[in-house]
């Protein structure tokens, strides 16, 4: 359990990371790519959940036992939190930093919840449905073919607004006017 649980940690970390810092038009792609190669180099060890809604997915249809599921969403936490920590000893305190902190809290917190609660069930779900029908299925067994549909399916909708933190795809900048979306740049 150990080796999944390090696996998990690392890449659910680099992934965090990489949305955090990562900017510009090109930030998707970069994005997708370090999760394309993630799922690949953490797959046969760990699943390659890397996000607490996949894990708890699998443990939904059976494919993991609930406490090995408690101890990988603990872990995938962990990575992101120490993530964030990282990303932002990274960006260092700057006023222009502070000032979109300051915008955010401003701004009301229920406005556009339904739109945004909807559009993270539906990338979730999305996500979900992807990684189950593809990676746990019988049919899929010994192929290999499937990796590169996870991070295309991980897209979150653009209609979703506020925090990105907890978008079901962990790469809040891979959304289209993501910037313009009400969230502060971290």
């Amino acid at each position: 359990m150990r080796p999944k649980l390090l696996i998990e940690g690392l890449a659910t970390f680099f992934l965090c990371l990489a949305c955090a810092l990562v900017q510009g038009p090109l930030a998707p792609l970069i994005i997708g790519a370090l999760l394309l190669a993630l799922i690949y180099a953490g797959g046969p060890v760990s699943q390659a959940h890397y996000n607490p809604a996949v894990t708890l997915a699998f443990c939904v249809r059976r494919r993991q036992a609930w406490s090995a599921g408690a101890a990988y969403v603990g872990v995938q936490l962990l990575a992101a939190l120490a993530a964030a920590v990282v990303a932002g000893l990274f960006h260092g305190h700057s006023e222009e930093n502070s000032q979109h902190i300051l915008e955010a809290l401003q701004e009301p917190v229920l406005e556009g919840w339904l739109a945004g609660t909807a559009a993270e069930f539906l990338g979730t779900f999305l996500l979900a449905l992807v990684i189950l029908m593809v990676a746990t299925s019988r049919r899929t067994i010994g192929n290999s073919y499937y990796g590169p549909f996870t991070p295309i399916s991980t897209r979150p909708s653009p209609s979703a607004r506020g925090c990105r933190a907890v978008s079901a795809s962990l790469t809040p900048r891979a959304m289209p006017g993501w910037p313009s979306s009400g969230s502060f740049p971290i």
